[in-house]
């Protein structure tokens, strides 16, 4: 926990740097195309109503499941002695907190309105994106799970089309943009920011005491270290 505030912050400003650009730029690429089909999956889920789809979707991704998933998962992690499970609760705990306030922010910024015109931060999809960034960083530490990881992820941004709370874009870009998260995420703290060995050697000059008695009495010491 010394260092948690210190790299959530490194991860944070990492959205925006050079090494993210590439998951952004595919996002945007994938998301421009799939507003001409916003219609059309507005107009499939009023034609085939899934109510009980779009509910426990909700649920899922929800901002109590995203908080209790952070927490529990985290302070499982904590008290599991493995070292593979420890280190993707603690990548899972910040993908989701730095997702969840990029989401937002913009989310305000582009003020889009909801299909069922309830408000308007409807672009990108919260639900996608955090189910996508924790899906990614659990992925990437249990590649064997990325079918059950990434399909859960699915079935969450999905389900907010039957909610009639997203456009198909919204979901697209939500989890474009949690992919790239949790793979920015899993990446920087592999190398975290307060690990010992990424300050590198201490240089410097000492004069210390020498405690060790010679018949010549007492001395010092000239420390030099590079």
């Amino acid at each position: 926990m010394r260092g948690y505030w210190n790299n959530l912050a490194y991860n944070f400003l990492g959205v925006a740097t050079t090494g993210n650009h590439q998951p952004l730029l595919v996002t945007a690429a994938l998301t421009a195309p799939a507003f001409a089909w916003d219609d059309e999956g507005k107009r499939y889920f009023a034609q085939h109503p899934h109510p009980d789809f779009g509910r426990i979707g909700a649920q899922m991704g929800g901002s109590f499941a995203m908080a209790g998933l952070t927490v529990g998962f985290f302070s499982a992690g904590r008290m599991v002695s493995g070292d593979r499970f420890r280190a993707a609760t603690y990548d899972v705990s910040q993908a989701i907190i730095v997702n969840g306030a990029w989401t937002q922010a913009l989310k305000v910024s582009i003020r889009r309105e909801r299909p069922d015109e309830s408000n308007r931060v409807s672009f990108p999809s919260g639900h996608a994106s955090n189910a996508f960034a924790a899906a990614t960083v659990i992925v990437r530490h249990y590649p064997k799970l990325a079918v059950p990881g990434f399909g859960a992820a699915t079935y969450v941004a999905v389900s907010r089309m039957a909610a009639n709370k997203h456009h198909f874009s919204d979901i697209v870009a939500g989890a474009g943009f949690g992919y790239g998260v949790g793979r920015l995420v899993t990446r920087r703290n592999s190398r975290a920011p307060d690990a010992p060995a990424a300050a590198g050697p201490a240089t410097g000059l000492s004069v210390v005491a020498d405690a060790l008695k010679t018949e010549d009495g007492a001395g010092v010491r000239v420390v030099i270290s590079f």
